[in-house]
């Protein structure tokens, strides 16, 4: 029994770790998207404007 409810605690605590490790993942990946699709619109308009 002690065993159980020690086991659900560690497995509460590991699911709210993993859950805010891939929240983290997921916002640097929106963050470095969003800069390179910037970065690109930056590029296509100066060679526009070259052309």
């Amino acid at each position: 029994k002690h065993y159980l409810h020690l086991r659900a605690k560690v497995v509460f605590v590991q699911r709210r770790y993993r859950a805010l490790t891939a929240a983290r993942t997921q916002a640097l990946i929106c963050v470095q998207s969003s800069s390179r699709g910037l970065k690109v619109r930056r590029e296509i308009q100066h060679r526009h404007l070259a052309a």
